[in-house]
């Protein structure tokens, strides 16, 4: 199995032109108009044939249906349907996913899944710091996982299902910047305490939206120093004590906040967030493809 995971990722780093000689992948890129409004919708992840995300939307709280008068923007978790048509990729009308169970929630977002359970971060008004303020923390279907706190946030879970190993963005006490990516190991029947992925992941900047694919491929954001734009997408290989970083170059980064990259199970196409040209909102959702010329 191990020999089998190495495998894979030698040929992914290959395809992405790590291992070619002056080659590197094509982006092409394609803005959803179906799916993105006048607010936010960001980390977008492909489960099958529905596309979850999280958006800011203008909601009756007791109808559960969009409005057009004012009302405070919240973050809740949408779903549309993707079909293909003759190699054209269709959405259907995103909807509110389970509106029921996520409606106490000032905030919700991003979710992933682990078989039938739900993954996903959630603000709880009931849950504030010594500041009055309330963080995001991580939950799998209601229930609050053990590593999570009062003071500080825990965000952006992904998992990595062979090895029941779960990724998240964090802000607590010790890292090295703003916010960092740590990990945490499922023993028995729990998460158990947060890992740091060290320097050669983080920085005295910000790294966030971790993404992991079926190979162990590390895919996540940073407004590190070197970015083209704000945040800026990289991925990553795991080595024995440290991971190897690449930075996505001009074709698919850009001078505006490019974040919250997911990558589909044959590593040929994904989703990611950006706020750069043609977007009708703050951030909307692209779809992706590479290839060579």
């Amino acid at each position: 199995m191990v020999k089998v995971r190495l495998c894979m990722l030698v040929i992914f780093a290959a395809f992405l032109g790590v291992a070619q000689e002056q080659r590197s992948p094509n982006f092409k890129v394609e803005h959803i108009a179906k799916i993105n409004t006048k607010g936010i919708e960001f980390s977008p992840v492909l489960v099958e044939n529905r596309l979850f995300f999280v958006s800011e939307k203008e909601t009756d709280l007791l109808n559960f249906n969009e409005i057009n008068y004012s009302w405070q923007p919240y973050t809740t978790i949408m779903c549309s349907k993707v079909s293909d048509e003759d190699g054209v990729k269709k959405y259907s009308t995103p909807k509110l996913y389970k509106p029921n169970f996520f409606s106490n929630s000032a905030g919700v977002g991003p979710i992933t899944f682990l078989d039938q359970s739900m993954v996903y971060a959630k603000v709880n008004l009931s849950y504030r710091d010594s500041a009055g303020v309330a963080h995001p923390m991580i939950y799998v279907d209601g229930n609050l996982l053990s590593f999570n706190s009062r003071e500080y946030s825990c965000s952006h879970p992904t998992i990595d299902v062979e090895n029941m190993v779960m990724y998240f963005t964090s802000d607590m006490p010790g890292g090295y910047g703003g916010t960092d990516l740590y990990k945490s190991e499922f023993r028995g029947d729990e998460w158990g305490k947060p890992i740091n992925l060290g320097d050669s992941i983080n920085t005295a900047a910000d790294e966030c939206f971790p993404f992991v694919d079926k190979a162990g491929t590390l895919y996540f954001s940073s407004n590190r120093k070197g970015t083209i734009g704000g945040l800026d997408l990289y991925y990553a290989f795991p080595c024995e004590t440290y991971w190897e970083v690449f930075h996505f170059d001009e074709t698919l980064n850009t001078t505006f906040n490019d974040f919250s990259l997911s990558i589909s199970d044959d590593c040929k196409s994904g989703y990611f967030s950006s706020n750069r040209g043609h977007s009708v909102g703050k951030d909307d959702i692209f779809f992706f493809t590479f290839y060579w010329e």
